[in-house]
């Protein structure tokens, strides 16, 4: 059989392309609720509280989201003994965790879901290997005393999917694709019910807060 050569390299192209895509999927590291606080000490690290779920839409997918802002170092300014009045309302140090719980609200659907979280500022992917503190991944739930942080209710860590992640060059997207979302059982209080991810950023300056949006397609 004789190819053309544009056609050959189109092939070629697109064989790369589907090899990559299938290479990418893989078990995302895993950082436990216990690691960024408890309930008792909350004041501490639960910047902003869990928010109301919003709707995400595209091409037919409907995925809901809750959002929360983490200060992991437990530096929430204003639970400082001595607070420095023009950084309330931050975490201290500038690393912020933020946290995405989604749940697909059309579970019949069997397309990939592909998470865009963008405007990231200060984010450089760390899988944790070395020191079992990964800055992106899945958020499970693992202690009874931390009942108010978002988290994936997950006694079974098979039951995550395998989901493949990249970063953009210049690091400020970050992309999660979801092949599809497990019936996760609902947590205790603000635990919610769903897929956590998370992305932990360290800015430069505690101030100004960068928010990271979200969208999927």
């Amino acid at each position: 059989m004789n190819f053309s050569r544009p056609s050959f390299s189109r092939c070629l192209v697109a064989l790369v392309v589907l090899c990559a895509s299938t290479a990418a999927f893989a078990k995302l590291p895993v950082r436990r609720s216990s690691q960024n606080g408890e309930d008792i000490n909350a004041a501490h690290w639960n910047l902003l509280s869990v928010s109301q779920p919003l709707t995400l839409a595209a091409k037919g997918k409907r995925v809901s989201v809750t959002r929360q802002i983490i200060c992991v170092n437990q530096d929430v300014e204003n639970a400082q003994t001595t607070p420095k009045v023009a950084l309330t309302g931050t975490c201290e140090s500038g690393l912020y965790l933020h946290v995405f719980q989604l749940k697909q609200l059309n579970p019949t659907s069997l397309e990939p879901v592909t998470v865009n979280i963008r405007q990231l500022v200060g984010f450089v992917p760390d899988d944790g290997v070395a020191d079992g503190t990964p800055n992106y991944g899945v958020l499970t739930c693992d202690s009874p005393d931390t009942t108010l942080e978002l988290c994936t209710n997950d006694t079974d860590p098979d039951h995550i999917p395998e989901i493949a992640f990249s970063v953009a060059k210049n690091k400020t997207r970050a992309t999660y694709v979801i092949p599809s979302f497990p019936d996760f059982p609902a947590g205790v209080g603000n635990q919610g019910q769903g897929l956590t991810l998370f992305i932990l950023v360290q800015q430069s300056a505690p101030l100004p807060i960068q928010i990271p949006t979200i969208g999927i397609h």
